[in-house]
């Protein structure tokens, strides 16, 4: 299993929720992780030139052997889940969970069951390529984005500062990631099908909600 989030920004963009608040999450997670029991790998990785084409995410998984893929059976992507402007007023600040084909996978099914039982709102799915979960996804890593959409109207711009992190939003995108994640590594879960710890499977929503 993977976590994943990009390290750069565009030029003249500061980028503290264009993915500063991503790295944070994602540091934040393997912080808490480290010292959690678990029985399953996890890769915590931060990844380059996302905003050059998703080039680094893209050359990982091209240097992945076969058999990481195989073994590898959820990639949970986050990208600028922090912004205070985002997500008009749409539920949970807007948090969405994006996969390139527009189909419910195993991320989405354990992101809306965690969201329902931490906040009693289930997170809905989309469709959107455009971040590093498109080459996990290309070769058969069920994946999904999770961001807060519409984007705030700092993104891209000098303006994405630091002053328009909502810690709030943060923390409950990171929690929701970190939960639904945790149903896989812990260790009373070596299979995904003992429904007595596997999360109850709940009713989501696909939305056609543009990210910008």
């Amino acid at each position: 299993m993977s976590q994943s989030v990009h390290t750069d920004s565009v030029p003249n963009g500061p980028g503290a929720n264009d993915d500063a608040s991503g790295v944070s999450a994602v540091l934040e997670l393997a912080r808490i992780f480290v010292n959690t029991p678990i029985d399953t790998e996890v890769r915590f990785l931060t990844f380059g030139s996302e905003e050059r084409g998703m080039m680094g995410s893209s050359f990982y998984v091209s240097q992945l052997p076969q058999s990481d893929i195989d073994r590898m059976v959820a990639h949970f992507q986050m990208d600028m889940i922090g912004g205070a402007e985002a997500g008009e007023n749409h539920p949970l600040g807007g948090l969405i969970m994006y996969t390139i084909d527009g189909q419910k996978n195993l991320v989405t099914d354990l992101g809306a069951s965690a969201s329902s039982r931490m906040y009693d709102v289930s997170v809905p799915y989309g469709q959107l390529g455009r971040s590093d979960h498109q080459p996990f996804h290309d070769v058969g890593i069920p994946s999904a984005l999770f961001i807060h959409s519409p984007v705030e109207p700092q993104y891209h711009k000098p303006t994405d500062t630091l002053d328009h992190i909502s810690k709030e939003k943060l923390q409950q995108a990171a929690s929701i990631v970190g939960a639904s994640a945790y149903q896989i590594v812990r260790p009373d879960t070596p299979a995904l099908d003992r429904a007595h710890v596997s999360p109850a499977s709940v009713e989501y929503n696909f939305e056609d909600r543009p990210v910008d």
